[in-house]
């Protein structure tokens, strides 16, 4: 008997496994979201929806969904293999697209000083890297597989992942008319080259033509950008962007060149930290770094500068899909790129 509607039965598999990768990352995010508010015996609000999934022409604009990072160990580990199954699930949509199958997507991570931005997307990133061939490819591998054939051997593609921190944008300080005003706002929107970073982002949303890309990456040691040290290559299909300003919108506020930067993205994400514990973290970066040489010159610089510029980004940023609440957390290890000032 011909099967119903004349597929054959890895055809329907093949169905079936894509429904059930999209259907697992949508209750991932629901469940983190319930459990969260339930630990914190209060009601989800209503903008904690379900991100909307279609199978037509592919649309980034989705119902916001918000996920707390609430326990210990290893939960919050737990939690970014929910997102990275989440943003696996949309971005395969985006590729199975016409128009856009040959561009890249791409996720940006904002948040205040302090939130944890640059480890969170390295950890991201990994999951991204470790998981996606096996979803985005199991169901094609199914449809193309003759029948009666063996699975195929395991899968050995590139990295289809990267990270791009904003801090590879900011402007030399000692170049600035008034240098030591600059020092003092490092961090502050008007010490990034947002032009430059801009016209970067345009280059990588042209598409995956070039053989290789180059983003600018940070010296910790001078605390100054170093031009085409980070390369994006073709098969980095995801570009993870983290830093205070890659979500900021409202060009009469903000300025073109960050309006438009982060009108590119795809799957905006905010890192939400209670402001004290942004503090503490920030006055012991600080003093670590050797950026402050006490506990108040640190604290000072933090209340002078860190949170304006937190308070600036929360106030002018897109609204999110994901918001995620930062923890401490001793499974998530703190990456070097978390120690810039």
């Amino acid at each position: 008997m011909r099967p119903k509607y004349g597929m054959n039965d890895h055809l329907k598999k093949a169905q079936v496994t894509r429904r059930n990768f999209e259907a697992e990352a949508l209750g991932l995010l629901i469940e983190a979201s319930r459990l969260a508010y339930c630990a914190a015996g209060t009601r989800a609000p209503a903008s904690c929806g379900a991100h909307r999934w279609e199978s037509q022409k592919y649309r980034p604009r989705r119902t916001r969904t918000c996920v707390s990072f609430d326990g210990a160990g290893k939960e919050m580990e737990k939690q970014l293999e929910s997102v990275s199954t989440a943003i696996i699930a949309d971005a395969r949509r985006f590729f199975q697209n016409d128009d856009t199958k040959n561009q890249r997507y791409f996720v940006a991570i904002s948040g205040r000083p302090g939130s944890g931005k640059t480890t969170i997307a390295s950890r991201l990133s990994h999951l991204i890297n470790q998981n996606y061939h096996a979803q985005f490819n199991l169901g094609t591998q199914a449809e193309n597989r003759p029948e009666n054939s063996a699975a195929p051997e395991e899968d050995n593609s590139p990295a289809v992942s990267t990270v791009i921190s904003l801090d590879g944008c900011r402007s030399v300080l000692d170049q600035f008319e008034d240098a030591a005003e600059a020092h003092r706002r490092r961090g502050s929107p008007e010490t990034y080259d947002a032009a430059g970073y801009s016209a970067f982002m345009e280059r990588l949303a042209a598409g995956r033509d070039e053989q290789v890309l180059r983003a600018p990456g940070f010296s910790h040691a001078r605390k100054d950008p170093v031009a085409d040290a980070v390369p994006v290559f073709p098969h980095h299909h995801i570009v993870i962007l983290e830093g205070l300003y890659t979500l900021l919108t409202g060009p009469q506020v903000v300025g073109h060149h960050w309006h438009a930067a982060s009108a590119r993205i795809h799957f905006p994400i905010r890192i939400d930290i209670p402001p004290g514990t942004a503090k503490d973290r920030l006055i012991a970066r600080h003093i670590q770094s050797g950026l402050c040489p006490s506990t108040l010159l640190a604290a000072q610089r933090v209340d002078s500068n860190d949170h304006p510029n937190g308070e600036f980004l929360l106030k002018h940023s897109r609204r999110p899909h994901l918001v995620i609440t930062s923890i401490e957390d001793p499974s998530m290890a703190t990456t070097a790129l978390d120690q810039v000032p």
